[in-house]
C-alpha cells in the first residue's frame, strides 16, 4: 500500500492532475513509488500496513576474534534486517557447518523473544553456532497502519518532484494543507507571490525535519 495519494499531493499544492497537466497523473504515481522506496532505505523499515513477507533470511551470530584466528564468538542476539516485526512465522537454527548444514527449528518464547519494533531476537535457551549461517528467519514486517509523519513525508516528496516537474509557474503563495487522519497539517503559504524555488525550499526543510523524526537507518 502507498504511504500517500494522488488526492494528498494535489491538497497539499492546491491544484489538480490529470492526462493533459505537467506532470501528469501517471508521473505522479511514479513520484509516489520513488518517494515510498526513498523512506524505506533511509529508515531501514517497512512502514506499509499490509506487510511483507521474507523467506529465508540467514543470520550471523557473534563475530571473529581475532585473537584466536578464524574461530567466530557467539551471541545472544540478532538483529533482523527489516521491522518493526509482525510474526516470525519460523526460526531455525543451524546445528551443523556453513558448508554442511543441518537446520532445527525453534520456539517462539521458549527458545527465543521476539522485540517487535527493533527487529531484534534474543535467545533465552541456548544459543546457536557461532557460523556465518547460523540461524535462517522467516517472518512478517510491516506497521499495523501507517504513521501521519509517514504519509506526510511522502506527500512532501512527491510535491517537490511535481514541482521540480513542473518548472517556475508555480507559486509558493499556492502551498495548502493536507489532511492526515485527525490530524490537519496546514502549510500556510506566503503573503507574497514567490517562485518555485522558495516553495521546493519550504518544503524541503519540512522534508529533513520529518526525516530527523523518522530516524536514518
Amino acid at each position: 500500500m502507498a504511504y500517500t495519494s494522488e488526492e494528498k499531493v494535489e491538497q497539499l499544492l492546491g491544484q489538480n492532475f490529470d492526462n493533459d497537466t505537467t506532470p501528469n497523473s501517471e508521473a505522479i504515481t511514479t513520484f509516489i513509488v520513488w518517494a515510498d522506496s526513498y523512506i524505506n532505505s533511509y529508515t531501514g523499515k517497512s512502514w506499509t500496513s499490509a506487510g511483507c513477507s521474507v523467506t529465508e533470511e540467514y543470520e550471523s551470530i557473534g563475530e571473529r576474534d581475532f585473537l584466536s584466528g578464524d574461530a567466530w564468538v557467539g551471541s545472544q542476539s540478532l538483529f533482523l534486517d527489516n521491522y518493526p516485526i509482525s510474526e516470525v512465522t519460523e526460526l531455525d537454527w543451524n546445528t551443523g557447518s556453513d558448508d554442511d548444514p543441518e537446520w532445527e527449528e525453534k520456539t517462539e518464547d521458549t527458545d527465543f523473544i521476539v522485540k517487535t519494533k527493533t527487529g531484534e531476537i534474543d535467545f533465552v535457551n541456548g544459543r546457536p553456532n557461532p557460523i556465518k549461517r547460523a540461524v535462517k528467519v522467516e517472518y512478517v514486517y510491516g506497521s499495523k497502519s501507517v504513521p501521519n509523519s509517514v504519509v506526510e513525508l511522502s506527500t512532501v516528496l512527491v510535491s517537490i518532484m511535481a514541482l521540480i516537474t513542473k518548472g517556475s509557474s508555480a507559486n509558493a503563495e499556492d502551498l495548502g494543507s493536507i489532511a492526515l487522519g485527525d490530524l490537519h497539517v496546514d502549510y500556510g503559504g506566503t503573503s507574497n507571490s514567490t517562485g518555485s524555488g522558495e516553495l521546493i525550499s519550504n518544503l524541503g526543510a519540512r522534508r529533513d525535519q520529518l526525516l530527523s523524526i523518522l530516524g536514518r537507518s
